[in-house]
């Protein structure tokens, strides 16, 4: 008789366990599976190599299925219009026939009589000692009620039911107990059945009987008799806002069990008074819920275990939650001049799919990476319904978030709104000191895996950081002082290619895992699948660099000019209809994209578009003029820089003028302090006023201003 098989999933199904476990199990157990013909990769196990209830359960599916089908009604569609009697017996013996090839060969029917006797007794027992009581009664009543009649003559876990005695040995396999076992339980059964009665009252003294009794000396003191009082007072004591320790609880425990006992004059009434270590095991299994609502308050909860998003991934749909958070990257990398240093990434995860929608790096975390990382994700997937973002001021920036905006004055509304108002997307805040409730941690962790296979790697903190990478910072200087050799480091743009390749053709193409939100499936699989119905919420580019644009509240200056400034650094603009609106103030729109002119609206109109300004080329930047904020950011960086060398070179000039001539002094004129080079002239051309010197920021201007060093 061939042996019926079934999937893995479909066995972990039928007993109620999970995947991974259930195959854990399997491989522990050794039992032997087979390959499933119609699939070469999966795997099917042998219905006799299940526990008894898993195979009670698959033959009730399959009676069940057998059953509907003999009641189905026939399909009418399929029928002639007019049927005599020839016809329909025909009609009866086709359905028949269907009925009998859907129905699967039933070896036998291991239905227990007893079932509803064994269901009422078991149901009176606690839940955490179900299984074990429940496991007995199925063997015994398989025992006794004639269940071995139908086993007779079979092959079952690789034996031949003949006697009685190796369907029992069959049991004790499936049950992983041994016949003593099963014998000891008969003997027990049959000796309740002797005192009369029922099958139900049979099997809850049965109950009573086999559920496992405390060993001597390990019940606890709460739960004697007349000693319940003591948990609930000791619970009292220990969670409420006074925050006691266990200790001092324990003490005062102590305390109102002797105002009892003197109170009864009876010294014999609680001789069993708790421990220490008792009331700690006590307390440690208090739920952490209920310990810190009543220890540290409602909000303390609210931070630490109210649910923020929802851990149920039929609740959510694709784009319905975005989660944002920054990282610094954990590698040493080559920047301008190869200086060695680390950048930050702005990211944002969907939480149904774990797909990464867009990120963006940069030399100094900003409002302006926040922004940069949303267009593009934005741009690419669509608008969401909400982000969850981190407490950092990047994010509750006016920029981003404008919810969180002083407002002082006379404000606008447009002026006071942020990305998230002006797109309609819900702004989230995580809650503080609990990073459980922001996904995206654990996507920082796998950054910091990939980021291990990179060289320059450092660590998160001074505790991971590897030896090798001192001598890779020996070896790059070594290159940048010889130019023998090359640096072992990457530089900016190599980590930003190959981080953006394994986004998109690992992480977010790949598979990993059989979890609950992913289901077998790809990031971006997963992400398609879950979309609405509508599809993702869709804005043009226009729009979106409207809706991120700043908006700004300004004075036109004289000569018909608005003065804006960025990062420290004015930019002048110029149009125009400004000349006769000098000393108003209108209300400007800054695009993040282009820094070449500005958009200029009429407050008191209503926000009515006046006109578009352009800058004026004040200022040269060496071949070109900086087109956004980034390149702003970029040449201040290096103007700054030129200036603190020329500062330098101007310092080094006055000590080389000071040693070239000391002959030229008297002695009283020697220099006994640190002076400046103007003072140091008027003294050498003995005039009381000398003309005044370049310092280093005029000269730093007048470089700059010539284009030339």
């Amino acid at each position: 008789m061939e042996e019926t098989t079934i999937t893995i999933e479909e066995a972990a199904r039928l007993s109620r366990t999970g995947y991974e476990t259930f195959k854990k199990r399997l491989q522990r157990s050794r039992i032997l599976l087979f390959a499933d013909p119609e699939h070469k990769q999966r795997k099917r196990v042998r219905l006799c190599d299940l526990d008894m209830a898993a195979q009670q359960a698959y033959h009730k599916e399959q009676a069940a299925k057998a059953a509907a089908a003999l009641e189905a009604p026939p399909d009418r569609m399929k029928q002639p219009i007019y049927q005599g009697r020839k016809s329909q017996s025909s009609n009866l013996k086709s359905q028949t026939a269907i009925v009998r090839t859907q129905q699967p060969m039933l070896q036998f029917q291991p239905q227990i009589p007893t079932q509803e006797a064994i269901d009422q007794a078991v149901a009176a027992v606690p839940a955490s000692r179900r299984k074990y009581v429940e496991r007995w009664c199925e063997v015994v009543g398989m025992c006794v009620n004639g269940t071995f009649a139908k086993y007779k003559s079979a092959l079952v876990g690789g034996r031949t039911v003949e006697t009685k005695t190796d369907f029992m040995k069959w049991l004790a396999d499936q049950n992983n107990v041994s016949l003593r076992d099963i014998h000891r339980k008969l003997h027990l059964y049959n000796s309740i059945k002797k005192q009369g009665g029922d099958e139900k009252k049979i099997f809850r003294a049965f109950v009573q009987e086999v559920l496992p009794k405390p060993k001597a000396g390990r019940q606890s003191v709460f739960q004697k008799p007349g000693n319940e009082w003591m948990w609930l007072g000791l619970r009292n004591l220990y969670v409420n806002q006074a925050r006691y320790s266990v200790a001092r609880a324990h003490k005062l425990l102590l305390e109102e069990i002797d105002e009892k006992q003197r109170a009864h004059k009876l010294g014999h009434l609680y001789e069993d008074r708790p421990t220490l270590r008792q009331c700690r095991i006590a307390l440690a299994n208090l739920p952490m819920p209920e310990e810190i609502l009543g220890r540290l308050g409602e909000k303390a909860y609210n931070d630490k275990c109210a649910p923020y998003i929802s851990r149920d991934p039929n609740s959510l749909r694709s784009n319905d939650v975005w989660v944002t958070d920054q990282k610094q990257i954990d590698v040493r990398l080559r920047g301008a001049g190869e200086q060695l240093g680390r950048i930050w990434m702005v990211s944002f995860l969907d939480a149904r799919s774990w797909k990464v929608m867009g990120y963006w790096f940069g030399p100094i975390l900003s409002s302006d990476m926040v922004i940069s990382a949303a267009a593009v994700a934005i741009s690419r997937h669509g608008v969401p319904k909400s982000v969850l973002m981190d407490l950092g001021k990047e994010f509750q920036a006016t920029a981003f978030n404008g919810s969180f905006r002083k407002i002082k004055g006379e404000t606008l509304l447009r002026e006071a709104q942020g990305v998230c108002q002006r797109l309609r997307i819900e702004a989230i805040s995580a809650i503080g000191r609990n990073p459980q409730t922001k996904p995206i941690e654990r996507w920082h962790d796998v950054v910091s895996e990939f980021d291990k296979r990179v060289p320059g790697w450092c660590g998160r903190n001074t505790d991971e950081r590897p030896e090798v990478l001192a001598e890779f910072e020996r070896q790059h200087q070594e290159w940048k002082s010889t130019g023998r050799g090359q640096s072992p480091l990457w530089t900016i743009q190599q980590y930003l290619f190959e981080f953006i390749r394994w986004i998109e053709n690992e992480w977010n193409a790949q598979h990993r895992g059989r979890g609950k939100y992913l289901g077998g499936m790809t990031p971006n699989e997963c992400w398609n699948t879950h979309l609405p119905a509508g599809g993702a919420r869709r804005i043009t580019d226009a729009e979106l660099e409207l809706a991120a644009a700043e908006h700004r509240v300004l004075k036109v200056a004289r000569g018909g000019q608005v003065n804006i400034t960025i990062h420290g650094q004015t930019v002048e603009y110029q149009a125009p209809e400004l000349f006769l609106r000098q000393g108003q103030e209108l209300e400007v729109i800054l695009s993040r994209r282009s820094l070449r002119s500005i958009t200029v609206l009429d407050k008191a109109d209503d926000g009515r578009f006046l006109c578009d300004a352009k800058a004026k080329p004040l200022f040269h930047w060496g071949q070109r003029q900086p087109e956004d904020r980034e390149e702003l950011r970029q040449a201040i960086r290096i103007r700054n820089a030129a200036k603190k060398a020329i500062g330098l070179g101007n310092a080094a000039r006055r000590v080389l003028e000071v040693t070239a001539t000391p002959a030229e002094m008297g002695p009283q004129e020697q220099p006994i302090r640190e002076i400046s080079s103007t003072e140091f002239k008027s003294r050498k051309m003995r005039v009381a006023r000398a003309p005044k010197t370049m310092t280093a920021g005029d000269l730093g201007r007048e470089v700059f201003e010539g284009g030339t060093l």
